[in-house]
């Protein structure tokens, strides 16, 4: 129907002018998007977060506070990230993920519609991120 969603970035955040952002993205304050980093569409990013260079962030991800994700990683699509989150360098996250709040992911997480959890984080056996209501 021609319809365009709006992306809301807080003019209390910081984006470097050669990220990518798209479509009906809400970044809050104190988040720190680095240079060449890719946001899908419909993804949240609230406060205070870090997103390292050359990041790549699929569509339809919710990024709770004070996640720090390095740089070179790649989000998979409808991933959600708890509070305090980190992502070493070069980590990639399969898609339809849960990452649990203070987790560290120090190597790659490759198996789809996981939960993650712990330092480092490890996936819980026997249950899915489509079962977890949020």
């Amino acid at each position: 129907m021609g319809y365009e969603f709006a992306t809301y970035i807080s003019s209390r955040a910081f984006v470097w002018r050669n990220a990518k952002v798209g479509e009906n993205c809400f970044i809050f304050e104190n988040n720190v998007v680095q240079p060449f980093v890719t946001i899908g569409d419909n993804c949240i990013l609230w406060s205070g977060n870090h997103i390292g260079h050359r990041t790549v962030i699929e569509d339809h991800c919710f990024l709770s506070s004070h996640v720090v994700v390095s740089g070179y990683c790649s989000i998979g699509h409808s991933c959600f990230l708890g509070v305090n989150a980190t992502f070493n360098d070069n980590t990639t996250l399969a898609h339809s993920c849960i990452v649990g709040s203070a987790s560290l992911v120090n190597k790659s997480l490759l198996e789809p519609e996981s939960i993650y959890v712990g330092s480092p984080a490890k996936i819980v056996p026997g249950k899915s991120s489509l079962g977890v209501k949020l």
